[in-house]
């Protein structure tokens, strides 16, 4: 669920570039959800938190509603349809596991096999299966999440030095016995599909995914530099739209360093379901729940093979979101509904989740709330000071607030700074990302304040 940046926020200015448009009423979605749909998506063109294409279909071919919003290049504004590609960020994994177990069904990979099999120069090769990698639950630190990271994020790497970068890392816990996302095991499964194809791992899943899916817009790599229709990624700040920041996507591998379109990852599930990629035992247990992957926005969520399972609205949902420099992405799929939705977005941490439970929601006729613009008040500098302090999320994450220039401001750390701006006495928003702030108080002492962002509540406390 995770993408390669630790903190990214936004802001809403991509109104100011914004195009919008949706194909005519498809067979199998009434005029009333048509108008409903189109209304939900132009409310998030109206905020200026969204950028980018989603695509609802109804299973095999029932039905399909593409609409997008803001254009995939400030400078050529050009609209985006459902074949503009971006980059998948974590939204890779589910394809490069689809891979591994595509090896499986060959006979050429044992998923109970100890990763030191493929890859005999990793110290702890002995004692993580691949079984492991596919279920984030080997322990294995996440590379992306190291202090050196930032240091050559934008600079090319080759998946040899990418896998002993991550072999100098020590395991965090006995393999299996927990889960803990790490961008590590992809990169890992990614090096291992090379070393029993003999090839660079993009070509086997070239061979083995996105050609038997029909997957033409896809692949591995800067979209921008192979396909013309590739979305340039931007990040939103206080002052404005801005390119997001470089990043070379060899640093990520299979982790997240694929593009697709929304048409051709619409091709990649149902060529899932119609078993053109795998046995269907082996799809089966990939979609079984095997690890308790913690609280989501729908409540406790499993991992599967490359794939989170929850429930949203009281219906089984298979899903997996993405997030790399400039890109966010999700796709949530309601097997037993037959339905997928993806969301594709060219702005740095869109809420592509919130996007994606709307749509649903209006699709299945459950409740929804609608984006919300908030307006900026004046609230005087005495009652502005009294938020001034340390919070803590957790012992170990700690945040200050700070009074600057009339407003106030919240550091994660010394330069990774947003400005909070106030609509009521006590709550804020954000211009730089789709959350909101509400300080808590109790006998007029400020407690701590709330955190509101994806459909999730994070409280934090005020220190003395």
């Amino acid at each position: 669920m995770r993408g390669f940046l630790c903190v990214r926020v936004m802001t809403g200015f991509v109104l100011l570039f914004s195009i919008s448009f949706a194909q005519p009423t498809p067979q199998g979605l009434s005029a009333s959800q048509q108008t409903e749909l189109n209304a939900y998506m132009n409310a998030w063109q109206q905020s200026g938190f969204f950028s980018g294409v989603v695509l609802i279909e109804r299973l095999p071919d029932a039905f399909r509603y593409v609409h997008s919003v803001g254009v995939a290049s400030t400078v050529t504004q050009q609209a985006m349809t459902a074949d503009t590609v971006f980059q998948l960020g974590s939204l890779s994994k589910p394809i490069i596991a689809t891979a591994i177990l595509a090896l499986k069904d060959a006979g050429r990979l044992d998923m109970t096999a100890p990763l030191g099999t493929y890859l005999p120069d990793v110290p702890y090769g002995e004692h993580v299966t691949i079984y492991q990698l596919l279920t984030h639950s080997s322990g294995i630190p996440d590379y992306a999440q190291q202090a050196d990271y930032l240091t050559y994020m934008n600079q090319p790497i080759t998946l040899e030095r990418l896998v002993q970068k991550i072999a100098t890392l020590t395991p965090q816990f006995e393999p299996g016995s927990r889960f803990a996302y790490s961008n590590s095991n992809y990169v890992l499964l990614s090096a291992i599909i090379e070393n029993i194809t003999a090839a660079p791992f993009d070509t086997y899943l070239h061979t083995a995914i996105f050609t038997p899916a029909t997957m033409h817009s896809s692949g591995y790599g800067a979209a921008g530099a192979v396909m013309g229709d590739a979305a340039k990624g931007y990040r939103l700040r206080d002052d404005g739209l801005t390119p997001a920041t470089p990043i070379d996507f060899s640093v990520t591998a299979g982790a997240g360093g694929l593009y697709s379109s929304a048409a051709d990852l619409a091709a990649f599930i149902r060529a899932l379901q119609q078993g053109a990629l795998l046995k269907p035992a082996t799809l089966q247990e990939a979609l079984e729940a095997h690890m308790n992957a913690g609280a989501g926005a729908s409540g406790v969520r499993a991992y599967s093979l490359g794939w989170f399972m929850s429930t949203l609205f009281n219906r089984p949902v298979i899903s997996h979101s993405g997030g790399v420099n400039g890109y966010s992405s999700q796709l949530v799929w309601f097997e037993q509904e037959a339905l997928l939705i993806v969301v594709l977005s060219n702005l740095d941490a869109a809420p592509v989740t919130d996007v994606a439970r709307g749509l649903a929601a209006i699709v299945l006729s459950e409740p929804y709330d609608m984006p919300v613009v908030h307006e900026e008040i004046v609230v005087p500098p005495d009652v502005l000071k009294t938020y001034v302090g340390t919070y803590a999320f957790s012992p170990a994450q700690l945040v200050s607030v700070h009074l600057n220039h009339h407003h106030l401001t919240l550091a994660f750390s010394p330069d990774n700074r947003v400005t909070l701006y106030p609509y009521d006495r006590n709550k804020f928003f954000l211009r730089v990302a789709n959350v909101s702030i509400e300080f808590m108080t109790e006998n007029q002492h400020v407690k701590g304040f709330i955190w509101r962002q994806n459909n999730q509540q994070l409280p934090a406390i005020k220190l003395p």
